[in-house]
């Protein structure tokens, strides 16, 4: 929006001191060229691909070097790369966790049903802080609890929903399951799913 009403208002100069004037002129004064890098800056440290392409675009028009508009785009894929492996890692890390957990009591469909309650109620309770410790997506997590619940429970015992209800008060009256102070660290998050 910066972009769009600083190149309006620079247009709006340039028809005013000269009619004839290229509008794209005013689009590649000093001042402009100044916000174009600043946008492509903000895009790369908010590792916000839409708003990198948009500030890209409007680079092209404006006449930047598609050397530093190509360095722009190559720095943001990094950056997105190397947060990806990481989630990635996190993801593959916790579910090893979490299966060393469930493999304790395998063949004991309550006690598994337990432990998939009390991951399930710490995403509920701290979904931010438990996807940041996990790398899992609340819907990812869901679905690599209703996979190891199937993967570890015979099928006859009371499905988790049933068992989340039963227990949900004893699993609330856990230390680790209600916050000590005004906020929850992520080492509490961290037990709480990984119990």
């Amino acid at each position: 929006e910066k972009i769009s009403c600083l190149e309006r208002q620079l247009r709006e100069r340039k028809m005013q001191s000269s009619p004839s004037a290229s509008s794209t002129a005013g689009a590649s004064s000093p001042e402009f060229l100044v916000v174009l890098r600043q946008a492509l800056a903000r895009a790369v440290s908010k590792r916000d691909l839409t708003a990198l392409h948009a500030a890209v675009g409007e680079g092209r028009r404006a006449g930047l070097p598609e050397e530093e508009l190509a360095r722009a785009e190559q720095t943001l894929s990094g950056a997105l790369e190397a947060a990806a492996a990481v989630t990635e890692r996190k993801a593959r890390e916790y579910e090893q966790e979490l299966r060393k957990s469930l493999a304790r009591v395998r063949g004991q469909e309550r006690l598994v049903h337990e432990r998939i309650v009390s991951v399930r109620v710490a995403m509920l309770k701290y979904p931010d802080l438990t996807g940041a410790a996990t790398g899992l997506s609340p819907d990812c997590f869901e679905s690599l609890l209703q996979r190891l619940e199937r993967e570890y429970c015979s099928g006859e015992a009371e499905p988790s929903e049933v068992a989340e209800r039963r227990h949900v008060k004893l699993l609330e009256a856990k230390p680790w399951s209600r916050p000590q102070s005004a906020g929850t660290s992520r080492s509490q998050t961290r037990l709480a799913v990984s119990w």
